[in-house]
């Protein structure tokens, strides 16, 4: 499969920005180096989000977002529990894929 064209920015937040959303980077990862997609991940508290957001494509959090946005967003929970996790990881590659080929 090829490399994508561009390095795509995501970043990861949960209610403090280290323990559940370092679960989702971790599996993250692992899925976007089988592709060989380059994506940026970076991770941040919910609160820190809005001001945070500058230069991302694409937003996956373990908590609602207080406020709408223009970049694409993705629950995480999927990725915490199990229940409809790789059909989530599908969805944010093929994201990913988009955003790297335009």
């Amino acid at each position: 499969m090829p490399e994508t064209s561009r390095e795509i920015k995501l970043m990861v937040s949960c209610g403090s920005g280290i323990a559940t959303s370092m679960v989702v980077v971790v599996k993250l990862k692992e899925k976007f180096a089988a592709e060989k997609l380059k994506v940026r991940i970076d991770t941040c508290s919910v609160n820190e989000l809005s001001d945070r957001l500058g230069g991302y494509d694409i937003i996956v959090s373990t908590a609602k977002i207080p406020f709408n946005t223009t970049q694409a967003v993705f629950n995480a929970v999927p990725i915490l529990t199990g229940v409809g996790e790789d059909a989530l990881i599908a969805s944010i590659i093929d994201k990913v894929k988009e955003l790297a080929n335009k």
